[in-house]
């Protein structure tokens, strides 16, 4: 893979964290799993699939870094999303 393709330390997301070692981000149409290597590096993973839907990758990273999934609470979070992004219209 080309340095050019793994996210920089501008676009890593901002860590659940401090023990976060993986986190997804937008890759083309689906969303990509990476492992974080350093501060300002990652690398995908390569025996995870691209993921189509965002919910999918976020539950794959919180199983991954061994995280407690809420559901509640994650539906809660997409509903004000997509509300947001609504409302900017």
């Amino acid at each position: 893979m080309l340095k050019s393709q793994t996210p920089t330390s501008s676009t890593l997301p901002v860590s659940h964290t401090e023990g976060s070692h993986y986190f997804y981000a937008p890759r083309g149409r689906g969303f990509r799993i990476y492992r974080r290597e350093s501060q300002s590096s990652a690398i995908p993973m390569p025996d995870e699939p691209v993921y189509l839907n965002r919910e999918q990758a976020r539950r794959r990273v919180y199983q991954l870094n061994g995280w407690n999934f809420d559901k509640r609470k994650m539906e809660k979070s997409i509903t004000h999303d997509s509300q947001s992004s609504h409302e900017a219209h």
